[in-house]
């Protein structure tokens, strides 16, 4: 089941976003940022995606929790869908692409949808297979590393 998250959510999605970046992005993304993650500060920037009227969030639900989220956001006038996490147990049954067509579904008035992909992120095939085409190319820096970072767009005009 997807449905939009409530405000007593905050703490699974904060739970979810740590567990899938240490599981998404190990070997990518040095061990120590990834083993250091604090629950406290992504509870914290959870709460203020949450509050933010410029974000949607849905969650992915099964067996009476929840077990993944995306979050569509509007950045500079631009629509991006923020973050598609579902924990490993819960990848491959379905879960993430109806996470994927509620964000984009929200976000489909826009016309034109970007997504962030870390480039050495397997997740790019998945964005590619429901149509997003590469934007550019660019470097982020997370902890220590900079590292490259592929966008995609689903252009709807």
């Amino acid at each position: 089941m997807i449905r939009e998250a409530k405000i007593s959510d905050i703490k699974d999605i904060a739970k979810i976003n740590i567990a899938s970046w240490q599981t998404t992005y190990a070997g990518i993304i040095d061990r120590e940022f990834l083993r250091d993650l604090s629950f406290k500060e992504t509870t914290e920037r959870w709460n203020k995606h949450f509050l933010n009227n410029r974000n949607k969030i849905f969650v992915a639900e099964a067996h009476g929790k929840i077990v993944g989220y995306v979050r569509s956001e509007r950045i500079d006038d631009k629509d991006f869908l923020g973050a598609i996490y579902l924990l490993d147990d819960y990848q491959g049954k379905g879960l993430g692409k109806q996470l994927l067509m509620q964000g984009l579904d929200y976000l489909k008035p826009s016309k034109m949808i970007y997504v962030h992909v870390l480039e050495a992120n397997k997740t790019k095939y998945f964005y590619q297979k429901y149509g997003a085409e590469l934007y550019k190319k660019s470097k982020i820096k997370i902890g220590r590393q900079i590292l490259s970072e592929l966008t995609f767009i689903w252009n709807f005009e």
